[in-house]
């Protein structure tokens, strides 16, 4: 059994160093390696757990996907001055940034490869599983799936999709649904979104909704998920009927004071990133070898301010918000580090190692932009009241709760807030951003204001991937 263990471990690096051609290799060598490894329900599990510390992987949602450049793409660090300004000016092509876009592209796709593997593997072989592992398994394989692909999908598609009918038929990334050499080639936005959710739906029939892991992809954070794409394409209708019907499950383990900056209790899925330390180390810094580190996860005070509603006193609405408290380290007035995911050394606690993925406040945030949009789903008092009862749940004094006679437009501020307060070192800001199609968004203060436009919200697609045919439509 170790020598499966250490097979699959050999997969998962092996197929990160492979090329773009390569990454979709099933000759018959590894056709009866794959036999060997799921013989047994071991072996299974191995795989999925291999899929999830792929995941974990720091060219992807260990730091890339989450803490690092898609932070930078929302501007939530003071990088003025460092080695990483171009790539947060969204300059695409310099050189770190088309490797870390190719890294994210390859290993999301070399994931996908694995998953595939392991969902035609239970085909051929899940007779060695009870019922109850087997749809386990199944259920978080797809879930997985559709989750790579939506995150490829906002980050190489269009955002605005709710107001750009237009781009429905042109393609997108492709959708990768089996375990094959055969290229698999760009489908329309329509055809895409069909797949995502079919691979959703088809989760939610396999996984037990009574079972809660937060370390795995479990029922009630695949329908977070559902709701999350639902949101992505304008269907509020879909998305609220979802978050309806699973907050009063969720509804449970929010932050009190004595929680840590994680609000681990909150979380629907999380990743364990064991080399979380390794990942940030440098970027806590303020001098490495001597030298003033630019690249600092630092805000400005302006910046904090404004997120918090403080004034220059450090009086405001942030001043009990658990998040200001717990989240951020004052440095100097003009300098706080962001602090979030930030690991004690001294306390070296595995439930710190950790980066969240789906949580009850988004949740809660879905139902309430849905409630406030124009359309069938526009209940205005029910947005206030759950935007109220969000502020509750953070420790926000009534004083700055909104009004039972607040406007559309306050409540759709209030979220923009919230967003920028909640998902802080969580790699979901930059998204909301794309979603909205907003031309401008806050920075820190003293960087350059200029109008977002596809050209910088939309990835380019790695160069090898025409030459290989897999993209042929930008």
């Amino acid at each position: 059994m170790k020598k499966h263990i250490i097979y699959f471990i050999s997969i998962l690096i092996s197929t990160i160093s492979l090329s773009c051609e390569d990454w979709l290799d099933v000759s018959p060598k590894a056709e009866v390696e794959a036999s060997e490894l799921f013989e047994t329900e071991q072996g299974f599990e191995d795989a999925l757990n291999g899929i999830y510390i792929g995941l974990s992987d720091s060219r992807t949602y260990g730091q890339n996907l989450s803490w690092y450049l898609l932070e930078f793409w929302a501007h939530q660090y003071d990088v003025s001055g460092g080695t990483l300004e171009e790539l947060q000016n969204y300059d695409y092509q310099n050189s770190y940034s088309v490797s870390s876009i190719s890294s994210i592209w390859l290993n999301q796709y070399n994931t996908i490869s694995e998953i595939n593997l392991l969902l035609e593997s239970m085909d051929k072989y899940g007779g060695v599983l009870d019922t109850a592992v087997y749809n386990a398994t199944k259920g978080e394989a797809l879930a997985l799936r559709a989750l790579c692909h939506f995150d490829l999908l906002r980050l190489f598609g269009h955002g605005n999709l709710e107001n750009r009918p237009e781009l429905w038929e042109r393609k997108t990334i492709p959708y990768v649904s089996s375990h094959s050499n055969e290229i698999a080639v760009q489908e329309s936005y329509s055809k895409t979104f069909q797949l995502l959710e079919k691979d959703i739906e088809e989760a939610l029939n396999y996984l037990n909704a009574e079972i809660i892991v937060q370390t795995h992809i479990c029922h009630r954070a695949v329908l977070a998920l559902q709701a999350r794409v639902f949101l992505w394409q304008g269907k509020k209708a879909e998305a609220l009927e979802v978050v309806e019907k699973l907050l009063p499950v969720i509804n449970g383990g929010w932050a009190d004071d004595a929680a840590g900056a994680l609000f681990t209790g909150e979380h629907l899925f999380h990743l364990n990133v064991t080399k979380l330390f390794d990942y940030m180390e440098l970027s806590y810094e303020s001098h490495i070898n001597g030298t003033v580190n630019y690249n600092q996860l630092v805000q400005t005070g302006d910046f904090v301010r404004d997120i918090y509603n403080m004034d220059e006193a450090g009086e405001g609405e942030g001043l009990s918000d658990r998040r200001y408290v717990k989240q951020h380290t004052f440095v100097t007035d003009e300098e706080w580090l962001t602090t979030k995911l930030q690991i004690d050394v001294d306390n070296d606690s595995p439930s710190e190692y950790m980066i969240p993925m789906l949580k009850i406040a988004e949740v809660y945030l879905i139902a309430i932009e849905c409630y406030v949009s124009n359309g069938e789903t526009q209940d205005l008092t029910k947005a206030i009241e759950y935007l109220n009862f969000l502020k509750e749940k953070r420790n926000i004094m009534p004083a700055y709760y909104i009004s039972e006679t607040g406007t559309q437009e306050e409540v759709e501020t209030a979220i923009l807030n919230e967003y920028r307060k909640e998902f802080i070192q969580e790699g979901q800001l930059f998204y909301f951003y794309k979603r909205k199609g907003l031309p401008y968004f806050p920075r820190q203060a003293g960087q350059p204001v200029y109008e977002m436009d596809d050209v910088k919200y939309v990835l380019p697609y790695p160069d090898i991937e025409f030459e290989f045919g897999r993209i042929q439509e930008i």
